[in-house]
């Protein structure tokens, strides 16, 4: 991808958006991602001024390509500017650019792993609940858990994070968003992590027999996943038993 026959690129990626609707093209965003990677080392001048473009575009599909796509240079390339610029996206106000971040980063995660876990734990050191919920999201990976010992680890260092988070946080602080999104999102986390990890299964009865309201919250809606009932047929039932009744 480069300069040549590529002008009419962003109206391309706008016509084909699939928005408005309820699910934009991540297909497209995914290639599209895929081409500026493989392009970057030759094209590297002309394609920053395209992410520029898009940055400063108020088209919401336009943002999520960009910021998938800085994953993908980060997935093989050091990028300081590009990394702080993906931390803030995580706050951006249209919910297909903070969620862009998360995906961008686990194309990063599977290619460098070590790099992507140190970059998420400099992220984490802001305390912020937002940033914790997409560190679980980017690190629920399927292919990566699968692979990496590593990101095993740290998902569940992460998810024991948020269960203590969601244990003590202030009242106050559980009507911001960040901490809704981070709730919602160990709704299903710990079951996606517990196929690949079974210390995780073990980690949700201990929370299912804790007198911990928000935790027995949490195990509930993960028992409700094919995925963790499939793999721990038995598990399942115990740690059902141990919640006691809703």
């Amino acid at each position: 991808m480069g300069p040549k026959g590529t002008g009419e690129l962003t109206g391309f990626l706008s016509a084909n958006s699939n928005l408005p609707g309820p699910r934009s093209n991540l297909t497209l965003a995914f290639k599209v991602a895929e081409l500026v990677q493989g392009s970057w080392r030759e094209h590297e001048e002309w394609l920053r001024g395209r992410l520029d473009d898009w940055a400063h575009s108020v088209d919401e599909y336009l943002l999520l390509c960009r910021n998938i796509t800085l994953g993908y240079i980060l997935s093989a390339y050091d990028d300081e500017a590009y990394e702080e610029v993906l931390f803030m996206q995580n706050f951006h106000p249209m919910w297909r650019a903070r969620e862009a971040v998360t995906l961008g980063l686990q194309k990063t995660l599977s290619s460098r792993t070590g790099y992507t876990l140190k970059l998420l734990e400099r992220w984490n050191e802001s305390g912020d609940a937002l940033i914790l919920r997409n560190t679980l999201m980017v690190l629920a990976d399927p292919p990566s858990l699968r692979d990496s010992q590593q990101a095993r680890d740290s998902l569940r260092a992460y998810i024991i994070q948020a269960m203590e988070l969601v244990k003590h946080i202030s009242p106050e602080a559980k009507r911001g968003d960040g901490y809704k999104l981070l709730k919602k999102s160990l709704g299903f986390v710990p079951s996606v992590a517990a196929v690949h990890d079974g210390r995780i299964v073990k980690d949700m009865e201990n929370w299912a027999r804790a007198d911990v309201k928000e935790w027995k919250t949490v195990v509930r809606s993960n028992l409700g996943k094919s995925r963790l009932r499939d793999a721990y047929p038995l598990e399942t039932e115990r740690i059902k038993a141990a919640l006691g009744r809703p």
